[in-house]
């Protein structure tokens, strides 16, 4: 039997409470630990997608920013999602680690991943003009313009930062697209059990 001081109450673990043979232990362990192995991979690739869509919109940010030309509202919206989001999913793989299973955290994580699901949905939906071609007509955070051979967007006042083609800024908004979409459905998975 394992005693605790009265201050370490709330951390210790459940299974001490439970009088099960060492067999049924040790299975229940192993399934903690694998669906432990489970939320660190979908908090990983949450992670991975939100880096990526912060990757290409602060280049765009600072293409445009660079070149003076005009940049949308929502444009700084999803750099300000996917910053937020690398963040919390950080914050959710150390959580992962040292406080799981208390309740506390687990209603707050339970909170944020429905924000972070309404969040990538309305990153879907800004980056949707991307399609899988990238052809003809497209409309981009750079304008709208021929997405058919190397026509690049036309820069404003000099700058430094290379301006991409309409085809490349197309594509890199497609991949944003995509990612959004893995991004809100890793969440969901998480929803559906108590994860801290």
């Amino acid at each position: 039997m394992h005693y605790y001081p009265s201050w370490l109450s709330s951390f210790r673990p459940s299974l001490d409470n439970l009088h099960l043979p060492r067999h049924k232990m040790a299975r229940a362990r192993g399934a903690g630990l694998a669906l432990k192995g489970l939320q660190w991979f979908l908090r990983a690739i949450e992670f991975c997608c939100a880096a990526l869509i912060l990757g290409v919109f602060s280049y765009f940010l600072a293409a445009l920013h660079n070149h003076s030309l005009n940049i949308d509202n929502y444009t700084r919206s999803i750099e300000g999602i996917s910053g937020a989001a690398v963040l919390y999913t950080l914050i959710g793989l150390l959580l992962l680690c040292f406080v799981a299973g208390l309740t506390f955290f687990s209603v707050i994580a339970i909170l944020l991943d429905l924000v972070f699901v309404g969040a990538f949905i309305y990153v879907a939906y800004e980056t949707r003009n991307g399609d899988r071609s990238c052809s003809g007509t497209v409309t981009t955070v750079f304008g709208t313009g021929n997405a058919n051979g190397d026509n690049t967007v036309p820069s404003g006042n000099g700058g430094s930062t290379a301006l991409p083609s309409f085809k490349q800024a197309c594509q890199l908004e497609t991949a944003c697209f995509s990612v959004a979409i893995v991004a809100m459905c890793a969440p969901l998975d998480n929803l559906q059990r108590k994860h801290y």
